[in-house]
């Protein structure tokens, strides 16, 4: 670090910051989501070919379900900026 011009004084600061809210967050008991462990999965039908596939979420009845390969026709196209 330049001591003249403490460049990288903000970056530290951030850094402290945040090892602060982590370990308040610790104590006041919220969950840590960095290792959860192996997800559960769920059994569904595909709504558009009738494949049998897996998802990360409990299927709601009435809501279409997609497997991987037509969900990928289905999903929100992205602004590119």
């Amino acid at each position: 670090m330049n001591q003249a011009t403490g460049k990288h004084r903000p970056l530290m600061l951030v850094f402290a910051v945040c090892l602060v809210i982590k370990q308040e967050e610790k104590v006041m008991g919220y969950r840590d989501f960095g290792n959860q462990g192996p997800r559960q999965m769920y059994t569904a039908t595909c709504s558009d070919c009738g494949k049998e596939t897996e998802v990360p979420f409990k299927p709601a009845e009435g809501r279409p379900v997609y497997c991987r390969d037509c969900y990928q026709k289905h999903k929100p196209k992205r602004d590119s900026y």
